[in-house]
């Protein structure tokens, strides 16, 4: 690809070098401007080749190359991330877990001991059984990928096809994996069952020892704090998604249609087909202009304009090229001066500029009414002619609006009522409720205004969707994963807090024969999940707001990260870990102290 210009292909011989490619087309290139000095005129400054290989299009995004669908490295790095850490909180459920019911294992490790076995061969048993469980559980989980591989396919914008499940580095992944994860979960359990020593397990004398319960409060911080990350970076991404849904362009973008206006169709005509369109008292907004919004891979918009009353520096903005009634119809807010006006000769002579561009200037938006520009006539992209000035004054001024992505500064524009020479779209606003109507009326017109032309028609909201798809797959994924990991951790959470009241039934007991209240007791074994909860947020929060801060420096426009956000995020997992740990907790406080006291 060459900067600013277009893409080819070319094919080179294998193991060719990219920097020898570029070299030589720049050789090339110089070469053939040298022999036409005309053509090397019409391009500003130089053209620099880009090679890429063709496998690396897809994630370079250090360039606009003309393809659809762009991927970002990032978001795989991420997701896979995100998958480890899932893996994790799944592991520490299964060590936490098996740890817990150690105590009702301690006696069978006694007695196996007293019949000789030896300590290699617990850690072999209890191994043994992780994989099991493991193994299991791979099966399970291999089932409900066959079983939704449709909807994640729909949902993250793929083709992975059933045979792909079969690939060599897919099933040893699968293997590698479920090595690693049978490991990670075992070996804890494993190590911790086989060192318990033979006469206390007997004599029934076993207990958890501070260590083991500090590492059991520390793997459940750490399921809360993955859990925590994840939904405010969810809840940022989402967000992000809605404002940049919410820009000027796309807040009609629903009821605005674009009509393609190009190829055969004759531009001398679209006057009366704008006039027959607005015979219709619910067709009153049409208007012409470029595509919009700007996808990255659009074609250049920039004309050279000078402003002789300010400065002498010629600036190479961005312009609309547009009819009379394209501010009307998109809704644009007009800051100081006036739009233009239909039937008015003279404003086809005027401009209209957003404020970053009187900004630019070094002027305020009432200052630069009436101020006198000029601009070359445009034959194509950067040809340019000089000898044939267009002259006028600028007739007003808008507020800035996005035209392109929100990872793109909102730069100078001009707003111009000269159609462009070959970008040119209708758009037409039509009426809440009536689009089938309507539509319908418009094919009618453009049949009979353009016979035998093809009518090609979308929304603007289109274009936006189109934009940010993968921003949106990304919301969506991440939602998904988000509550998959928080599901995994309550389920985790169910079974801790099941054996915490099970420790703890002669000690409740003896506390509720001396007159301790339930909601004492349900304090009391509630507290120990919220003191975690509380350490897991100091840790989480911080990381949360640096992981969705450095996010959102990929986008120029950037939603909040408002102190409620975080707040509410922490209290949403406090809430569902009191449902979750709760009703055995709530459970446990009711028992009977009778009961509690003959436990054991």
């Amino acid at each position: 690809m060459f900067q600013g210009g277009f893409q080819t292909y070319i094919l080179t011989q294998p193991n060719t070098e990219s920097a020898l490619v570029e070299a030589e087309m720049s050789t090339i290139i110089d070469e053939i401007l040298k022999e036409n000095p005309s053509l090397a005129e019409q391009i500003p400054g130089r053209l620099e080749p880009v090679v890429r290989n063709v496998e690396d299009i897809h994630f370079d995004n250090d360039f606009p190359w003309v393809t659809e669908g762009s991927g970002n490295i990032t978001y795989i790095y991420t997701f896979s991330s995100i998958a480890i850490l899932i893996i994790l909180i799944a592991s520490i459920n299964y060590t936490n877990l098996a740890t817990a019911r150690s105590a009702k294992r301690s006696k069978e490790v006694g007695l196996r001991k007293s019949l000789g076995s030896e300590r290699l061969q617990l850690i072999y048993q209890f191994m043994m059984e992780s994989f099991v469980m493991v193994l299991f559980a791979f099966i399970i989980g291999l089932v409900l990928v066959l079983v939704f591989l449709p909807q994640f396919n729909s949902l993250a914008g793929t083709a992975i096809r059933y045979s792909s499940l079969l690939s060599g580095s897919l099933l040893f992944g699968i293997v590698g994996l479920f090595l690693l994860v049978g490991f990670m979960s075992g070996t804890y359990p494993a190590f911790f069952l086989s060192r318990f020593n033979t006469i206390d397990t007997l004599k029934g004398k076993f207990k958890f020892s501070k260590g083991s319960n500090i590492i059991r409060r520390l793997l459940v911080g750490f399921q809360f704090s993955i859990a925590i990350i994840l939904l405010i970076s969810t809840v940022v991404a989402v967000k992000q998604m809605d404002m940049m849904q919410s820009s000027k362009l796309n807040q009609a973008g629903d009821q605005i249609l674009s009509i393609r206006h190009g190829g055969t169709a004759d531009y001398n005509k679209y006057a009366s087909f704008k006039n027959l369109l607005q015979q219709d008292p619910d067709l009153q907004n049409v208007t012409f202009g470029n595509h919009l919004p700007r996808l990255d891979f659009f074609g250049p918009l920039s004309t050279p304009y000078r402003f002789p009353e300010v400065n002498d520096e010629e600036y190479q903005w961005n312009t609309f090229n547009v009819d009379f009634d394209f501010i009307n119809t998109y809704g644009l807010e007009v800051v100081a001066g006036r739009q233009f006006e239909s039937g008015n000769v003279s404003d086809s002579l005027m401009i209209i500029l957003n404020e970053t561009a009187c900004q630019a200037l070094g002027k305020s938006p009432q200052e630069i009414i009436g101020t006198a520009m000029s601009y070359p006539q445009v034959n194509g992209y950067f040809n340019y002619n000089y000898d044939s000035l267009q002259t006028g004054q600028v007739m007003g001024v808008v507020k800035d609006f996005p035209y392109q992505s929100a990872y793109q500064a909102i730069e100078p524009l001009v707003i111009s009522p000269r159609p462009h020479f070959v970008d040119r779209i209708i758009y037409i606003k039509l009426p809440e409720g009536k689009f089938q109507e309507k539509i319908a009326k418009i094919e009618d017109v453009w049949e009979q205004v353009y016979p035998g032309v093809g009518l090609d028609y979308w929304f603007v909201n289109d274009e936006f969707e189109r934009m940010y798809t993968l921003e949106k797959r990304v919301a969506s994924l991440s939602t998904n994963f988000a509550g998959l990991a928080i599901f995994i951790t309550c389920v985790g959470l169910f079974g801790l807090a099941s054996f915490v009241a099970e420790q703890k039934t002669k000690e409740i007991g003896i506390r509720k024969a001396l007159g301790a209240r339930n909601s004492q007791i349900l304090l009391l074994l509630l507290q120990l999940f919220l003191k975690v909860l509380l350490f897991s947020s100091s840790i989480a929060v911080p990381s949360a707001y640096f992981l969705s801060d450095w996010w959102l420096q990929n986008f120029v426009y950037q939603t909040a990260l408002s102190w409620f956000l975080f707040v509410g995020s922490v209290a949403a997992i406090v809430l569902l870990t009191l449902l979750t740990v709760s009703f055995e907790s709530l459970k446990a406080s009711m028992s009977n102290p009778v009961k509690s006291l003959r436990y054991e």
